[in-house]
Protein backbone atom coordinates (compact mmCIF):
# COMPACT_ATOMS: atom_id res chain seq x y z
CA UNK A 1 0.00 0.00 0.00
CA UNK A 2 1.21 3.51 -1.20
CA UNK A 3 1.40 6.00 1.74
CA UNK A 4 -0.68 9.29 0.92
CA UNK A 5 1.27 12.42 0.48
CA UNK A 6 0.75 15.69 1.83
CA UNK A 7 0.27 18.47 -0.44
CA UNK A 8 3.34 21.21 -0.37
CA UNK A 9 3.27 24.79 -0.87
CA UNK A 10 4.56 25.86 -3.95
CA UNK A 11 8.47 26.52 -3.54
CA UNK A 12 10.86 29.06 -4.75
CA UNK A 13 13.42 28.16 -6.79
CA UNK A 14 17.09 28.80 -4.98
CA UNK A 15 20.22 28.28 -7.54
CA UNK A 16 21.75 25.24 -6.99
CA UNK A 17 25.41 26.69 -6.86
CA UNK A 18 24.24 28.79 -4.00
CA UNK A 19 22.93 25.30 -1.70
CA UNK A 20 25.92 23.69 -2.64
CA UNK A 21 27.89 26.74 -1.60
CA UNK A 22 26.87 26.14 1.96
CA UNK A 23 29.61 24.14 4.07
CA UNK A 24 27.33 22.68 6.73
CA UNK A 25 23.63 21.64 7.07
CA UNK A 26 22.93 24.49 10.00
CA UNK A 27 23.96 27.03 6.92
CA UNK A 28 21.23 25.39 4.67
CA UNK A 29 18.76 26.16 7.39
CA UNK A 30 20.27 29.56 7.52
CA UNK A 31 19.97 30.01 3.47
CA UNK A 32 16.39 28.21 3.65
CA UNK A 33 15.35 31.59 6.29
CA UNK A 34 17.28 33.96 4.22
CA UNK A 35 15.73 33.17 0.96
CA UNK A 36 12.48 33.25 2.53
CA UNK A 37 12.86 36.54 3.90
CA UNK A 38 11.50 36.14 7.41
CA UNK A 39 12.26 37.43 10.65
CA UNK A 40 13.35 34.58 13.16
CA UNK A 41 9.69 35.93 15.16
CA UNK A 42 7.80 34.60 12.22
CA UNK A 43 9.38 31.04 12.41
CA UNK A 44 8.73 30.89 16.34
CA UNK A 45 6.03 30.23 18.75
CA UNK A 46 3.51 27.60 19.96
CA UNK A 47 2.85 26.87 16.54
CA UNK A 48 6.55 27.73 14.87
CA UNK A 49 9.25 25.50 14.33
CA UNK A 50 11.01 26.33 17.81
CA UNK A 51 9.58 28.00 21.52
CA UNK A 52 11.64 31.05 20.97
CA UNK A 53 13.83 32.99 19.36
CA UNK A 54 16.52 32.81 22.02
CA UNK A 55 16.19 29.11 20.97
CA UNK A 56 16.30 29.61 17.35
CA UNK A 57 19.15 31.71 18.22
CA UNK A 58 20.85 29.32 19.56
CA UNK A 59 20.38 26.78 16.71
CA UNK A 60 20.69 28.83 14.19
CA UNK A 61 24.01 31.01 14.89
CA UNK A 62 26.15 29.05 17.45
CA UNK A 63 25.61 25.11 16.57
CA UNK A 64 24.91 24.31 20.41
CA UNK A 65 21.46 23.47 20.21
CA UNK A 66 20.24 21.00 17.04
CA UNK A 67 17.35 21.44 14.56
CA UNK A 68 14.26 19.92 15.73
CA UNK A 69 14.19 17.26 12.49
CA UNK A 70 10.71 16.12 12.73
CA UNK A 71 10.14 19.77 12.21
CA UNK A 72 12.02 20.33 8.92
CA UNK A 73 9.23 19.56 6.55
CA UNK A 74 6.89 22.26 8.50
CA UNK A 75 10.32 24.64 8.01
CA UNK A 76 10.91 24.18 4.70
CA UNK A 77 7.13 24.79 4.17
CA UNK A 78 6.83 28.09 6.19
CA UNK A 79 10.09 29.32 4.48
CA UNK A 80 8.94 28.21 0.99
CA UNK A 81 11.88 26.57 -0.20
CA UNK A 82 13.62 22.86 0.13
CA UNK A 83 16.97 24.41 0.68
CA UNK A 84 17.94 22.36 3.61
CA UNK A 85 16.51 19.05 1.28
CA UNK A 86 18.03 19.22 -1.64
CA UNK A 87 21.71 20.41 0.29
CA UNK A 88 21.20 17.13 2.14
CA UNK A 89 20.72 15.03 -0.87
CA UNK A 90 23.58 17.15 -2.84
CA UNK A 91 26.35 16.83 0.09
CA UNK A 92 25.98 12.79 0.23
CA UNK A 93 26.00 12.77 -3.43
CA UNK A 94 22.19 12.76 -5.10
CA UNK A 95 19.87 14.27 -7.18
CA UNK A 96 16.44 15.01 -6.59
CA UNK A 97 13.42 14.30 -8.11
CA UNK A 98 9.84 15.38 -7.55
CA UNK A 99 7.49 12.64 -7.72
CA UNK A 100 4.18 12.42 -9.83
CA UNK A 101 1.65 14.60 -8.12
CA UNK A 102 -1.66 13.10 -8.53
CA UNK A 103 -3.44 15.19 -11.06
CA UNK A 104 0.24 14.45 -13.32
CA UNK A 105 -0.71 10.56 -12.62
CA UNK A 106 -4.00 10.72 -13.64
CA UNK A 107 -3.30 12.89 -17.19
CA UNK A 108 -0.42 10.27 -17.66
CA UNK A 109 -3.03 7.44 -17.54
CA UNK A 110 -5.80 9.12 -19.53
CA UNK A 111 -2.83 9.59 -21.73
CA UNK A 112 -1.45 6.56 -22.13
CA UNK A 113 -5.57 5.32 -22.85
CA UNK A 114 -5.74 7.80 -25.47
CA UNK A 115 -2.56 5.86 -26.94
CA UNK A 116 -3.46 3.28 -26.73
CA UNK A 117 -6.77 3.53 -28.10
CA UNK A 118 -5.45 5.04 -31.14
CA UNK A 119 -3.15 2.18 -31.68
CA UNK A 120 -6.08 0.13 -31.50
CA UNK A 121 -7.84 2.50 -34.42
CA UNK A 122 -4.94 2.33 -36.31
CA UNK A 123 -4.86 -1.37 -36.74
CA UNK A 124 -8.63 -1.78 -37.26
CA UNK A 125 -8.33 0.91 -40.05
CA UNK A 126 -5.48 -1.45 -41.54
CA UNK A 127 -7.16 -4.79 -41.14
CA UNK A 128 -10.46 -2.99 -42.52
CA UNK A 129 -8.90 -1.86 -45.81
CA UNK A 130 -6.64 -4.08 -46.20
CA UNK A 131 -3.51 -2.68 -45.77
CA UNK A 132 -2.30 -3.97 -42.77
CA UNK A 133 1.39 -5.80 -43.14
Amino acid sequence: MQAALRLKPEMHIVDMRTIDAQPSMTRALRLCQQVSGLEDKEIVGEHGIVGDTAQWSRIINSGKHNFPQDKLCAFMDVCGNEVPLIWLARSRGYELVPMETEMERRLRIEREKSEELERENLLLKKLLTGRGS
